[in-house]
């Protein structure tokens, strides 16, 4: 099935398009490689968050990731939450929220089925390649990190997918995870980390919440499963437009997988869904 790649814009930035016969998928070279929209063709169906309005966001003066566009999906690296790391010489070096390559411009090359995205770190000696490739109703993403010489570096890398979701989504995952650590849940429990069962959670007032499903309107939550996964996959099912989404990972290299539920905001339309696979 070709894939056609050509340049394009989305709320006034440039892009590039890739499509297929069932796949449009825009990515945004100058966002860190971010893919703006993937859109089904034969369920006319955009699969991803998109945030309101004709305009991309600035990149904050703070580089604070909620503050600038935070749809679509991005990479974290090498950092999720902002800290300063120490190297292996002693260097102490800060980190954004979210890492380094979510606002960055990433040199694309075109393939013959779909992108290379590059990018040379400023702050440590590493390269950064992300390839995204349509194939049929699948896409794939592959990922190398060089390390360039010099003093190595503690990193994480972590998916950041905002999917959009609906009441009633749930979120498939292989058998036996059967506990997660809760990071922060607003709306139902504490703002802490605390292990705590799956599908039967006893909230604080009463009542049971299960985590394998979108929250009730005005809540959100992201959790971490309790232990490493043993198989590389997890799946997204909206029973009522009966469409499901499968993501699949290398277990070996992604042991962990967060998810983050949030329907706070005012309606369906600007609720999120994220699976995050993840180094740790």
């Amino acid at each position: 099935m070709a894939v056609k790649i050509v340049p394009a814009r989305y709320k006034q930035a440039p892009c590039l398009r890739l499509e297929n016969e069932v796949l449009r998928l825009l990515v945004l070279p100058g966002r860190g490689g971010n893919i703006a929209s993937l859109f089904d063709k034969r369920a006319d169906r955009e699969l991803l968050y998109q945030r309101p309005g004709d305009v991309l966001r600035p990149v904050p003066r703070g580089l604070r990731f909620e503050d600038a566009e935070c749809a679509g999906i991005d990479d974290m690296f090498p950092n999720a939450a902002a800290a300063a790391v120490e190297t292996a010489d002693g260097r102490r070096v800060r980190l954004p929220d979210h890492g380094e390559v979510w606002y960055r411009t990433l040199r694309a090359r075109r393939m013959e089925d779909g992108v290379s995205l590059q990018y040379r770190s400023r702050r440590f000696p590493c390269f950064f390649e992300k390839r995204i490739r349509l194939s049929g109703p699948a896409v794939r993403m592959d990922y190398r990190v060089r390390h360039t010489g010099g003093p190595g570096f503690p990193f994480l890398w972590a998916a950041h997918p905002l999917f959009r979701a609906e009441p009633g989504m749930e979120v498939l995952l292989p058998g036996g995870e059967a506990k997660a650590d809760i990071a922060c849940a607003e709306g139902f429990v504490p703002s802490r980390v605390r292990e705590a069962p799956l599908r039967n959670l006893p909230l604080e007032g009463g009542g049971i919440l299960d985590l394998t499903r979108m929250p009730p309107a005005g809540m959100g939550c992201k959790y971490v499963l309790s232990r490493p996964v043993s198989k590389g996959w997890c799946a997204l099912w909206a029973p009522k437009s009966r469409y499901a989404v499968e993501i699949t990972f290398p277990p070996d290299r992604l042991p962990f997988l967060g998810i983050w539920m949030d329907a706070r905001a005012g309606g369906p339309e600007e609720w999120q869904i994220a699976p995050e696979p993840s180094t740790q």
